[in-house]
């Protein structure tokens, strides 16, 4: 939780970096975080795993001739675990499913701005905000008691597709509020998400299934955006595709309302 807070509080402050737009220009922008991302690869190369298990230490480096064998075993040993653990496949579906709204609302609400006359330069005063409303989801997450992960979704869920119904079909300053509402209230599920998810799949395991869990929501991403967008080209409305979204998610927790709650 604290690194997550870190890294969100880095990226609210990045966002302000839209008032040198006058000073540094496009290029000066691709090259600033061409540097970043450079310092950013070489911190990656002095990392190194923690050794837990003994499977762990008793790994060796593989040629790379023998990576794609490796990536085969890799899968089958997913989908194993996977296969025998159900809690881990609904966490991982349920993480997806509640995340789609989180990228398209900020980026959806950013462009409205601009046609209601934002300048450009203002663009950064929604993204902070965003950002310090992903630490606050986080402080109150760290707060919250779960009991049930039925429950945390139901509610979830509800605010959150209220959230993504206000950026689509609000004002100006009512989007703004509803985007934080979406990345204030996702960070609460994704942090008690992912903590089962640790507890639920076994350790050796655990590195490949949590990337399992962020690529079912880029796989889930591929036909949300475009969808999302055809909608709002059907009904001539920008927003429309937003908050059909929005319901979606509204409906998702919605159906969970009548079910009997697991304890989790």
């Amino acid at each position: 939780a604290n690194g997550s807070q870190i890294s969100m509080l880095a990226n609210a402050i990045g966002s302000m970096a839209s008032i040198l737009n006058q000073f540094l220009g496009y290029a000066g922008f691709y090259l600033l975080n061409a540097a970043f991302e450079g310092a950013s690869a070489l911190a990656n190369m002095l990392l190194a795993e923690p050794i837990v298990t003994e499977s762990q230490a008793s790994r060796e480096k593989h040629p790379l001739r023998a990576l794609p064998e490796q990536f085969r075993q890799l899968v089958r040993d997913s989908l194993h675990v996977l296969h025998t653990c159900p809690m881990a496949v609904k966490l991982i579906a349920s993480s997806a499913l509640i995340s789609v709204p989180s990228y398209l609302t900020k980026m959806f609400l950013q462009q409205r701005l601009v046609e209601l006359g934002w300048p450009t330069e203002l663009l950064f005063l929604p993204l902070l905000l965003g950002g310090l409303a992903c630490v606050a989801g986080t402080e109150i997450g760290r707060r919250v008691r779960c009991r049930s992960m039925r429950r945390l979704y139901t509610a979830c869920a509800l605010l959150c597709g209220v959230g993504t119904l206000l950026v689509g079909a609000a004002p100006a300053w009512g989007g703004i509020l509803g985007m934080m509402l979406v990345q204030g209230v996702l960070e609460v599920y994704l942090l008690h998400e992912s903590q089962k998810l640790n507890d639920a799949i076994p350790s050796d395991q655990r590195a490949t299934l949590i990337s399992v869990d962020g690529m079912a929501y880029s796989l889930l991403m591929i036909p949300a955006s475009p969808l999302v967008g055809a909608v709002g080209d059907a009904f001539g409305q920008a927003g429309a595709g937003l908050a059909l979204l929005g319901g979606v998610i509204v409906l998702s927790g919605a159906a969970l309302l009548g079910k009997k709650p697991q304890e989790s």
